[in-house]
């Protein structure tokens, strides 16, 4: 089963409550799920392209070692988002992130060289929104 855990974080737009799911299968493959809920009415002052480069630089900044290595626009849904891949020496990230009002979606998989790369599929085609 997946964990999850929640936090608060003061943001730009405010503070921002976020819940993340986390499943590791082993050593080399890793599910993600985060929802990050921003104050009413806030997503609506930016540029969507904005936050989804914002939180794809969330994830390759610092000391993380991960370079953006491909995005392409996607719909989730009938949501349009973003998919994405970050590299790095160690491992890789594949992701989508979608915005739907002021909720933050953002599904990723961390992943080795040796792990299945059919699971990353499955995850994906089985992730929905419902909202």
């Amino acid at each position: 089963m997946p964990t999850v855990s929640a936090s608060t974080t003061k943001t730009d737009v405010g503070y921002t409550a976020s819940s993340l799911w986390t499943y590791s299968q082993g050593n080399d493959i890793s599910y993600f799920v985060l929802l990050a809920r921003y104050p009413a009415g806030s997503m609506a002052k930016l540029q969507v392209a904005k936050a989804y480069d914002a939180a794809i630089a969330g994830m390759t900044g610092g000391t993380s070692g991960l370079t953006l290595t491909a995005q392409s626009d996607i719909s989730l849904n009938g949501h349009a988002g973003r998919s994405f891949l970050l590299t790095g020496k160690s491992g890789s990230i594949r992701g989508l992130i979608v915005l739907v009002g002021d909720n933050l979606y953002n599904a990723y998989v961390a992943f080795t060289p040796s792990a299945d790369p059919a699971s990353l599929d499955v995850f994906f085609a089985n992730f929905k929104l419902t909202v």
